[in-house]
């Protein structure tokens, strides 16, 4: 039973994984934004699951390389983030916040998410 479910979850990453490749290549997402790498890595982990499984080594290794490079990437894409958030502060006339433990202290203070503003509408 163990197998047939990590065969379903794979997959489901394997569709998760193409269908990051086809927003990309179809310029319906930007290759550098958050939602391509998102998408991609939960694609990869569930592919890594799935091949532990199996016991597929070769397949486990190159979807955890690939797991790590959209970790990083995300982590590079933070700072571009919080500038976007900065504008979208700035614009509403509150004090901009300086990490992501300002915004999340903001958020919770504020009583709703300061990003169901400033991530819909981009520059």
């Amino acid at each position: 039973m163990t197998t047939v479910v990590a065969m379903a979850l794979g997959w489901i990453g394997a569709a998760g994984t193409l269908a990051a490749y086809y927003l990309v290549s179809s310029e319906r997402v930007r290759p550098d934004s958050v939602r391509f790498h998102v998408l991609n890595m939960a694609g990869c982990l569930l592919l890594a699951f799935a091949c532990f499984t199996t016991r597929a080594w070769p397949s486990l290794v190159t979807n955890l390389v690939f797991l790590a490079i959209g970790l990083r990437m995300v982590w590079q894409l933070r700072a571009r983030i919080l500038a976007r958030l900065r504008r979208g502060w700035r614009h509403r006339g509150q004090r901009a916040p300086h990490s992501a433990r300002d915004i999340f202290s903001t958020a919770s203070t504020a009583g709703g998410s300061p990003m169901n503003s400033t991530l819909a509408a981009r520059p």
